[in-house]
């Protein structure tokens, strides 16, 4: 199984199980095709997120052809480490302490040393951070080759595509971790969201990164069902961070919904 959640197949079979290969595999059919196609400058670039955010790159590295597979943290840990890096408050040193961070979380046993921690520039307001693994090519290569070579990497690609998602307190271990290390990952005492008090656009407010209802708690204070729930449901509440974990998140920060004082 590749980072791709496809098998060492023949590229015609890797076309029909995903769409993104088969427009890939229409513009580059052979690996020397994608070769060509950088060295006249040309981006060959595949994006996945059929099981996790994977993004395959062919590169002129060194004046060789490479191609990097990298796995990008998604769900609730990204949720945590970007959070976490907002409330830190100085970005390039919180990216340090993430990048040093998250070999920890993955099982020490799946680590594999050619893999290596990255932080990429974004055309939003945050960065991505992932986990990358680069390998040599050649004109004589097929996709099925690369394929194959990718397959030593995918234990440890599987255990982060499965094995570290769910609600916030599913993986206490990879947030205690995070905490640690010096990022101040804070959640919500109601809903168990990760929340920031140092969003772009709602400063001083505790909210979470949800694209549809940052703001208010998801949380029923009310049994659900019940005409108190009913009365609530339209209005909700404000997040309110946990005490005693936010560790600098609140420090300076005007907040507009009164929060537990947070100490370290």
């Amino acid at each position: 199984m590749s980072a791709f959640g496809i098998t060492a197949a023949s590229p015609p079979e890797i076309g029909r199980t995903l769409p993104e290969w088969e427009a890939f595999l229409a513009s580059f059919p052979t690996v020397a095709d994608a070769i060509c196609a950088v060295a006249a400058g040309e981006s060959v670039e595949l994006f996945s997120n059929e099981h996790a955010p994977v993004c395959r790159r062919v590169l002129i590295s060194d004046s060789e052809p490479v191609v990097q597979d990298t796995l990008y943290l998604d769900m609730d840990l990204r949720e945590a480490v970007l959070t976490g890096l907002l409330n830190h408050g100085d970005p390039q040193a919180a990216q340090a302490v993430i990048l040093g961070a998250m070999p920890g979380l993955v099982p020490a046993a799946l680590w594999h040393d050619d893999v290596v921690c990255v932080s990429e520039a974004s055309t939003g307001a945050l960065p991505r951070f992932g986990y990358r693994y680069t390998l040599p090519l050649s004109g004589s290569m097929t996709w099925a080759d690369v394929e194959s070579l990718s397959e030593p990497f995918m234990p440890l690609f599987e255990a982060l595509t499965y094995g570290l998602d769910g609600a916030a307190d599913a993986d206490s271990a990879a947030v205690g971790l995070l905490r640690d290390a010096g990022l101040p990952v804070v959640t919500c005492a109601a809903c168990g969201r990760f929340v920031t008090c140092r969003h772009p656009e709602w400063p001083g407010v505790w909210v979470c990164l949800d694209d549809e209802d940052p703001i208010r708690c998801t949380y029923r204070h009310h049994p659900p069902g019940s005409v108190e729930e009913f009365d609530s449901i339209d209005i909700g509440t404000p997040h309110r961070p946990e005490p005693a974990v936010a560790g600098r998140a609140a420090a300076a920060v005007p907040l507009v919904n009164a929060a537990p004082r947070v100490t370290r």
